[in-house]
């Protein structure tokens, strides 16, 4: 009895070995040492990142875990993660050089449904240049060149599309568009400069409301035509502006017909008509004082010289001006043929887009200019904003209204 005794407590002393080792096994947390390389936006390399944190949403529990030592070797980040699988998001600073100008700007970079296993899990995840959700509003499209009948008559079938860049839903009401006083293709020298501190408006237009009439979500957008009316009606070369959200109301362009079922823009100062050639600029804010108050207070008086061949004498007149601290967005235009300079603070745009390489492009009728997807998040598409139109933009596309 007591041999059998014996083995029946040695057989039970091993099993529960035996077990323990198994509940160990089970319970010992599997990890993936997690290689991510950032790509950068187009036309721009990033020389350094700093300040970068790795957030790990597990899809099945939706727990967020922030990795915040993650190595950093070039572009590259290296993090130990515990298997699953994750939408990650990658948060941080990146230092980039254009033109010969260092700029560090916030960047942003995500990817859904990593499944990270194994030992060594290497994935790549296009990041972007992130615009804070303070100043969202963004131009997404400008199409000014027009269209034109098949006679070859044009059309002023012309239209901004605005879009709501952030992650939370911005309002409409009061936002301003203005147009360049100064044009891209004349350079003068004008007394007193004040580029770096704010723009020089030809016209300006704002949309209607009291503040709170107007939301537009998070990755969505809202057209301002230059009439709504339906062009195709005209012109078989067209579009359908009619359900447009808003249209300029200037009163001077033949094609100006009201349709009373779209709200106009409110004219602030003088009357918006879109240069068809791509001359002017264009900048997009909120103002931060009453029409009436900015009318009299942010006028710009300058001086300056205009010389033609051998001809030169002195002119001198009044504009309005708008600060550069309320400009959310600016968007140069020109030609390559008949380009001198940006008429906008560096800080605001320090590049230029084009419909049409020459002066007058009979190539340039039906296309627009229209802003880069940088990548997406959680479903949102996020638009490149890096205060760089050469960059920024596709250059005489399409319009998109026709796609």
């Amino acid at each position: 009895m007591k041999i059998k005794l014996f083995a029946i407590c040695t057989l039970f002393c091993l099993s529960a070995v035996l077990l323990n080792s198994c509940s160990d096994n089970d319970d010992t947390v599997k990890t993936t040492n997690l290689k991510v390389t950032l790509t950068s936006p187009d036309g721009i390399t990033y020389t350094s990142l700093s300040d970068i944190s790795l957030l790990l949403k597990e899809t099945n529990t939706g727990k967020v875990t922030t990795v915040n030592n993650a190595t950093i070797s070039g572009n590259v980040l290296s993090a130990t993660v515990n298997e699953g699988t994750y939408n990650v998001t990658v948060e941080g600073n990146a230092q980039y050089t254009v033109d010969g100008e260092t700029q560090t700007k916030p960047i942003r970079g995500y990817k859904e449904s990593i499944v990270a296993t194994g030992i060594v899990l290497n994935m790549n995840l296009a990041s972007f240049i992130y615009s804070p959700s303070t100043s969202g509003f963004v131009f997404k499209e400008i199409f000014y060149t027009g269209s034109l009948t098949p006679e070859g008559k044009q059309t002023s079938d012309q239209y901004f599309v605005i879009y709501n860049n952030s992650d939370q839903t911005l309002y409409a009401d009061g936002l301003f568009i203005s147009d360049s006083e100064f044009m891209t293709v004349e350079k003068q020298t004008y007394t007193p400069d004040i580029m770096n501190t704010a723009f020089t408006v030809s016209s300006m237009i704002t949309v209607p409301g009291s503040g709170k009439e107007h939301p537009i979500e998070p990755g969505k957008s809202f057209i301002i035509a230059n009439s709504a009316v339906d062009y195709k009606e005209i012109n078989s070369n067209s579009i359908d502006l009619s359900k447009a959200d808003f249209e300029i109301a200037n009163g001077i362009d033949m094609d100006d017909t009201d349709n009373p079922e779209v709200p106009n823009m409110l004219n602030i100062v003088g009357n918006m008509v879109m240069h068809n050639r791509g001359f002017r600029s264009y900048v997009l804010g909120k103002m931060e004082v009453e029409s009436e108050t900015y009318l009299k207070d942010y006028v710009y008086t300058c001086t300056w010289k205009f010389t033609f061949e051998d001809y030169s004498f002195d002119e001198s007149d009044d504009y309005y001006k708008v600060p550069n601290t309320w400009i959310q967005d600016a968007v140069n235009l020109s030609v390559a043929s008949d380009f001198q300079w940006i008429v906008t603070a560096p800080s605001l745009d320090m590049g230029w887009t084009y419909c049409g390489k020459i002066d007058a492009d009979p190539t340039r009728y039906g296309k627009s200019v229209q802003r880069k997807i940088a990548g997406e998040m959680e479903g949102r598409k996020i638009l490149q904003d890096t205060n760089n139109s050469t960059l920024d933009f596709n250059a005489e596309t399409v319009i998109s209204l026709k796609k």
